[in-house]
Parts: structure tokens; sequence; C-alpha cells
């Protein structure tokens, strides 16, 4: 550990680019990912309703059985509980995974800050960027359900 610390304040800036590059990269990928299963989530009930629709149409029209319409109806249930349960497991994944991708551009910020490249006003903008990433990492690793909302009047 101690040489992990070492190394982040001799990283040079190439290495440090990249850490922040890279974290970044995979934390878009996390989001992205997070996002569809949240959609995925969200649309569920929509899906449901018109599966259950489609379904009654077809045995009012004849086209199936009751027992055919039945077991149609359990297929429907059995799917919108698979929709709910994706989400339930995907998104802590993400979020640890975004995390992860964080602590990385956390560590390229602390190695650029470090490394003496710029004056000191962009070592201190470099450290205060980082202590608020930090801080959002924390945040959002022991809270849950919270977000921004951005309105436009």
């Amino acid at each position: 550990m101690r040489k992990f610390f070492t190394n982040v304040g001799s990283m040079d800036q190439r290495k440090a680019t990249k850490y922040i590059g890279r974290g970044f990269l995979v934390a878009i990928l996390f989001i992205a990912i997070m996002g569809v299963s949240i959609a995925i989530n969200a649309g569920r009930t929509d899906w449901s309703t018109w599966q259950y629709n489609r379904i009654e149409d077809q045995y009012d029209w004849g086209d199936i059985t009751l027992a055919q319409r039945n077991e149609q109806r359990d297929a429907v249930d059995f799917w919108v509980e698979v929709m709910h349960m994706q989400n339930v497991i995907i998104s802590p994944i993400c979020r640890f995974g975004m995390n992860i991708a964080l602590a990385f551009v956390f560590v390229g910020l602390i190695g650029l800050a470090f490394t003496g490249t710029g004056d000191e006003k962009t070592r201190r903008l470099l450290l205060l960027v980082a202590g608020i990433l930090l801080f959002f990492m924390v945040f959002t690793m022991f809270f849950d359900g919270f977000g921004f909302t951005v309105t436009m009047t």
C-alpha cells in the first residue's frame, strides 16, 4: 500500500492521463448499462399491460383457450419479475463498478496534481476536483435513491 501511494506521488503526466481517461471510459460504460437496466425496469408495466391486453383480445376472439390464456398470463408475470430482478441485481454491480472507475479517475487527478506540471493554481484545482470526486464516491456508496433534476423553464 505504501508503494502505491509513493507511485501516485511520482506518477508521470502520461500515466495519470491514462488513469483519468480509462476511468471515465469505464464509468460511462457502467452508467450506460445501468441506464438500460433502469429503462427495462421502468418499461415493464407498460409491456405487461400491452401483453395482458393482447392475451385478452386473443381469448375474446376465440384464438386461444382459457388454459392457454392462463398459461400466457403466468408467463407474462414471470417475465415482469425477471425485468424487475435484473434491475435489483445489475444496479448495485454498476454502482460498485462506477465507484471503482471513479477511483481510477481520483488516482489520476492526484497523480497529475503531484507531478509538478503546471502552476500552483492548477494543482489546487486538481486537488479540489479530486476531493469533490472522492466526496461524491463516498456519498453514493452509503446513500441510495438520490438524484439531480434539471428543469428548463
